[in-house]
């Protein structure tokens, strides 16, 4: 129990020792300062991180863009190949003359 009243007496010590003091008084314009500062920080970071979304956008595009060419390309490319080597096979396969031109 005394160490109860140890920790009793000195929470006491402590309130007692915080009523001496006194509220500190800021200078009036204080909050005017520091709301001018906070604002100049914002609009100088503002327009770069403008600047690097956009670009990171447009890469973004650029890249999709390049991807879904590609894409297509490489999927036309592999289409004709698919219909031209199976007209091929069908062709010899079934003894049929290809001299005429074929539309697929």
């Amino acid at each position: 129990m005394e160490k109860r009243e140890k920790i009793e007496e000195e929470i006491i010590k402590t309130m007692n020792s915080i009523e001496g003091l006194q509220k500190m008084k800021a200078s009036p314009y204080m909050f005017q300062r520091v709301q001018a500062r906070i604002e100049e920080e914002a609009n100088e970071r503002l327009p770069i991180l403008r600047v690097n979304y956009v670009v990171a956008l447009l890469i973004i595009v650029l890249l999709n863009v390049l991807t879904l060419a590609y894409y297509y390309k490489d999927a036309n490319n592999s289409k004709n190949s698919v219909n031209s080597e199976s007209i091929e096979l069908i062709s010899k396969e079934y003894n049929i003359n290809t001299g005429y031109n074929i539309i697929y």
